[in-house]
């Protein structure tokens, strides 16, 4: 019985040192397993850009829109949609022969009553301190004073007629082709000055306050998304405006468009990139390695055994891709890396 009872605790001891044996190296396996499963990188010194992105299009500062201020048939015609124009170049022009009428019966008006001022003059000319004659010609005179004035209309309205371009630009707006067509008084002339071309982008309120002038940006049209144009924060809209995606502020974007007409057009979409603000030569690990709790940031390193510890960090400048890294962390330091939807 002694016997017996010997072998059955030496089977459960052999049993228990298997079994301790087998955890021991499945502890150790796992454990290796997790310690090449677990990515870690070392701070190391970068320069950090911290940028925002905005959606805007090509805009112009000189834009003319011009009208006749009353309708009528086209007589002539000095450019057409798409065709550059020179300062005081003639456009078009409305029919004047109405008006041209409507002006000759004014002069005649006018003679007719500088004649009564005049033979009203005359009559009582040796009449002195007359109310009444006082007030006849002064009657007069006022007469006189309108009919000069309806003269002088009626020519405003016959060089209204006539459209000139205000300035050197191209004319991208037209509502007649050729002479005979009509017009109405709310059809539209437009002459845009390709050279005042700029790119104006809309920054959502939230981060109005990061823009400041002087501050360069990146921009990509959508037309060339391959190529990618420099240009400088120029002004900031005080007045916001209301859209689909809340509110937000115009911002000016100069320096970027050259002007080339075969290339550049006007309202053109794209992409700006806004440098807020950059540091060099800064202590960096990448941004999604940062843990926020309860308003304090943490960043995970790895131990020479393996093991990670969650350690307390400053940070400074943080950018999509990066954040500096004031103190908490060394160069030597193996910090656990993390995807980018890694809580």
């Amino acid at each position: 019985m002694s016997i017996m009872r010997k072998k059955v605790i030496f089977g459960i001891v052999v049993v228990a040192l298997f079994i301790g044996g087998f955890l021991v190296i499945r502890s150790r396996a796992q454990s290796e397993n997790q310690k090449k499963q677990i990515q870690t990188q070392k701070p190391k010194k970068i320069d950090i850009v911290k940028e925002l992105e905005v959606s805007g299009k090509i805009v112009a500062d000189r834009i003319a829109s011009m009208r006749f201020l009353t309708g009528g048939k086209v007589t002539s015609v000095g450019a057409k949609k798409g065709d550059f124009v020179k300062k005081g170049q003639f456009i078009a022009k409305i029919d004047t022969s109405q008006t041209q009428k409507q002006l000759q019966r004014d002069l005649n008006l006018y003679s007719l009553q500088r004649l009564d001022f005049d033979q009203t003059k005359d009559d009582y000319k040796d009449v002195h301190g007359d109310k009444e004659t006082d007030r006849l010609l002064e009657k007069n005179e006022y007469q006189l004073r309108n009919s000069v004035l309806d003269v002088e209309i009626r020519s405003l309205t016959i060089s209204n007629n006539v459209l000139t371009a205000p300035f050197d630009g191209l004319l991208v707006s037209s509502s007649v082709e050729a002479p005979g067509e009509i017009v109405a008084a709310t059809d539209i002339f437009e002459i845009v000055d390709p050279t005042s071309l700029y790119f104006r982008v809309e920054v959502d309120e939230a981060d109005i306050a990061q823009v400041k002038p002087g501050q360069t940006a990146r921009i990509t049209l959508d037309s060339y998304p391959d190529s990618m144009l420099d240009a400088t924060v120029s002004a900031i809209a005080y007045q916001s405006v209301e859209t689909s995606s809340g509110t937000v502020f115009a911002v000016d974007l100069r320096g970027a468009i050259p002007p080339d007409l075969e290339r550049y057009r006007l309202g053109m979409n794209g992409t700006a990139r806004l440098e807020l603000d950059r540091k060099s030569d800064v202590i960096g690990i990448p941004a999604t390695s940062l843990i926020e709790r309860d308003g304090k940031t943490y960043a995970e390193v790895r131990r020479a055994d393996g093991s990670v510890e969650k350690r307390e960090v400053s940070v400074g400048l943080i950018s999509d891709e990066s954040a500096e890294i004031i103190s908490g962390l060394t160069l030597s330091d193996d910090v656990v890396l993390k995807s980018s939807t890694a809580k």
